[in-house]
């Protein structure tokens, strides 16, 4: 999935997962990331 904020696919996640939004737990996991 993609962050919204940025646009730009989270590393980790596959391409074909591209979405315009990402689920709470994704948004979570990028921040965690982050």
């Amino acid at each position: 999935c993609v962050l919204v904020d940025t646009g730009r696919p989270l590393p980790g996640t596959s391409t074909r997962y591209v979405m315009p939004s990402c689920e709470s737990d994704a948004r979570a996991k990028s921040a965690e990331v982050e």
